[in-house]
């Protein structure tokens, strides 16, 4: 759980899109920070401080798949980035989510929201069970809800865990 006032460290890069028109500011690799201020993320970058809003996207680090928290679990796992849980939420994201009305706008919150849920986890020193905890009794669900068919369920899930990350993670209490 981070404090509205905590600043948090964050390493490799980060990308603001804005999503009216689609531009993304690019910032390098740097000494840069953030955190969560009246429910929003705050950027500190050398010395600059941006307040990101709501049609607004900011991307940290740099994988290119953008399943962060799952990356994180198959991660800790041992799994590689390859394996057959990133391969169906990545195409699920792609296939299904996408193509929702609001499909864009939950990608956009979700990239907004878990690489800073990811980096307060792994800054907890039990984040290995917790992210072992996530892949048995989140990940693989999911997954295996996708594979049904069931796609609204699975989407419904992984919402609702993202909310409740959001909550135990980056909300004070």
């Amino acid at each position: 759980m981070m404090a509205d006032d905590e600043w948090k460290k964050v390493e490799g890069t980060m990308n603001i899109t804005n999503n009216k028109t689609g531009e993304t500011e690019k910032h390098g690799s740097s000494e840069r920070y953030y955190k969560i201020e009246g429910g929003k993320v705050v950027v500190w970058d050398h010395g600059n401080t941006t307040i990101v809003g709501s049609d607004q996207t900011v991307k940290f680090g740099s994988p290119p798949s953008g399943c962060y928290i799952t990356s994180a679990c198959t991660e800790t796992a041992n799994l590689p980035d390859t394996c057959l849980e990133l391969t169906i939420l990545r195409n699920f994201r792609d296939t299904y989510v996408r193509q929702l009305p609001n499909g864009e706008e939950l990608i956009a919150s979700y990239y907004t929201l878990a690489p800073p849920i990811v980096a307060s986890i792994k800054n907890s020193p039990q984040s290995a069970e917790i992210f072992k905890r996530l892949y048995e009794d989140e990940v693989l669900p999911i997954v295996a809800l996708i594979q049904s068919g069931d796609h609204a369920a699975a989407l419904e899930r992984y919402v609702l865990m993202t909310k409740k990350l959001e909550q135990d993670y980056l909300v004070a209490k």
